[in-house]
């Protein structure tokens, strides 16, 4: 396969991948599904067969749409378990002849290849292709992308058609409590917006499918966390959660960061060093602010991703890349893509999904909540924590809260530290700032993603991203007393992150 042909079928996986997102009705996504093998095959039929969960397959009408005919037929359960044991696309004959229903209904619908739509829960349907309209046979590499776009619409239709009981009512507290205690994970996405269901259910669908996938939101929306959960609640959960912080790094060293070094491959490399996809292993990759990785490193992470294999910096042995790829921006990575800054073959590799996390303005319902979740962290590391009082959570309310989550935990934190022992959160033990009315503005960020420019002096009256996260990390190791540990647990972060995060800073403990 050449290059272009692999650029071309990420362009089509990418785009199939996002038709199916917004999609809420099982007709539009297997409509939606069929336009897609149309159109990367060059194919003169395609149809979905539905299975009925005991081997009796009934071709269906997509979204606007009817087959030529109304064909039922029944498949023995060895057939049942060829496909789901091996859910490529299979032409008639690897069959065999013991399957003459099939055989008929093949022949009537003009099909000569059948592709399983089956995931690890289920045989949902089966795709039957007809013949080329230009050209004799399907090539390797176009079965391979009828495979790939097969997983895509077992993913969308496990979302929508799964069985009643495994699927919870829409927009109850009881549903997402039970969604709570059944995936621990999703306990730490405090809320209970249609917006956080909508997350948790894209969480739920997306975790067992090893599709990479872009989390795109502003800062402290929490991206991390819910790449966590994507890694807790799927088949990965056994393996580590490595998570490498693109902007963090030194350009220099981000490629020894991800890929390791070997000794002496460069000055200060003094002994051998495991990369982040090592560490890695059969885990879970997490690369956050992806958009600021340079784009020379850019080119090498593309090369991993496509032949799954890497080399530490200075080193010749080849190793298999198995870790599974998160990624996470706060960036609008197709601006970056048409200026030049990000590479888009990278781009459509990392984002076969993309989910979007909602700033906090977007579900401001969810603050009473999110503060005493946070109140209920301190009291876990503290053992207590003054209760938030309905004067303060009417003045957070009225704030803009930029910088979402993370800005409201500075606040609280910083509330708590000026309520000195009180048992009650009020308005005036916000930052003075905040507590007079019209001042919102006051602490927010230079630029919608939530981060401003290197170089660029922020608009009056603002304060720059920096200065209010470095606050907020101030704020957290005053509760705390100093101590890193509980400081990173109070963030929900590890301690080398935390300890990442103050070195940028330039801050120390006891700042």
């Amino acid at each position: 396969m050449t290059g272009y042909d692999n650029i071309l079928n990420l362009l089509i996986l990418y785009d199939t991948a996002r038709g199916f997102l917004p999609l809420r009705e099982a007709p539009d996504v297997i409509h939606h599904g069929i336009l897609s093998f149309s159109g990367a095959t060059g194919t003169r039929r395609v149809e979905y067969l539905a299975h009925d969960g005991a081997g009796r397959f009934t071709a269906v009408p997509a979204r606007g749409a009817r087959p030529a005919r109304p064909v039922t037929c029944q498949v023995a359960t060895e057939t049942l378990a060829l496909f789901r044991q091996d859910p490529g696309p299979l032409k008639m004959a690897a069959l065999g002849p013991g399957e003459p229903a099939l055989e008929e209904a093949a022949e009537r619908l003009s099909l000569t290849l059948i592709i399983p739509v089956a995931d690890e829960y289920a045989l949902h349907g089966l795709i039957g292709i007809g013949d080329k309209l230009f050209g004799d046979i399907y090539t390797d590499t176009e079965l391979s992308l009828m495979h790939e776009i097969a997983s895509l619409l077992a993913a969308a239709l496990y979302r929508q058609i799964r069985p009643t009981a495994e699927r919870l009512a829409p927009g109850t507290g009881a549903s997402l409590d039970a969604m709570r205690r059944e995936h621990p994970p999703l306990a730490r996405i405090a809320g209970r917006s249609s917006a956080i269901r909508v997350i948790m259910e894209e969480i739920l669908t997306l975790a067992d499918f090893d599709l990479p996938v872009l989390i795109t939101g502003e800062t402290g929306t929490g991206k991390e966390l819910v790449a966590r959960a994507l890694h807790e609640i799927g088949p990965r959960a056994a393996g580590p959660f490595e998570a490498v912080n693109c902007a963090a790094i030194p350009r220099e060293l981000v490629s020894s960061h991800l890929f390791g070094h070997e000794k002496g491959a460069f000055t200060g490399a003094i002994a051998e060093a495991k990369g982040a996809f090592e560490r890695a292993g059969e885990g879970t990759l997490f690369l956050d602010e992806i958009g600021d990785m340079p784009m020379e490193v850019q080119a090498s992470l593309l090369r991993v991703l496509q032949e799954r294999r890497f080399s530490r910096v200075g080193g010749e042995r080849s190793m298999p890349a198995r870790a599974r790829i998160l990624s996470a921006t706060n960036q609008n990575l197709e601006e970056a893509v048409a200026a030049g800054t990000f590479r888009a073959d990278l781009f459509y590799r990392i984002q076969m999904y993309s989910l979007r996390l909602p700033p906090l303005r977007e579900r401001r319902e969810d603050i009473p909540l999110l503060v005493e979740h946070i109140l209920g962290d301190v009291r876990r590391v503290r053992g207590s924590a003054p209760r938030a009082g309905v004067a303060f959570l009417d003045a957070l309310a009225g704030q803009r809260l930029r910088g979402n989550v993370r800005e409201l935990e500075g606040l609280v934190l910083s509330a708590i530290v000026r309520a000195v022992g009180g048992d009650t959160l009020e308005a005036a033990h916000l930052m003075p700032e905040l507590s007079r009315p019209g001042t919102s503005g006051q602490i927010a960020t230079a630029a919608t993603a939530g981060t401003s420019q290197a170089g660029e002096t922020p608009p009056p009256g603002v304060i720059p991203y920096e200065e209010m996260e470095r606050e907020y990390v101030r704020s957290v190791l005053r509760v705390t007393e100093g101590n890193k540990k509980q400081a990173a647990a109070l963030m929900g972060i590890p301690r080398t992150t935390l300890n990442d995060r103050m070195k940028k800073l330039g801050l120390d403990a006891t700042s």
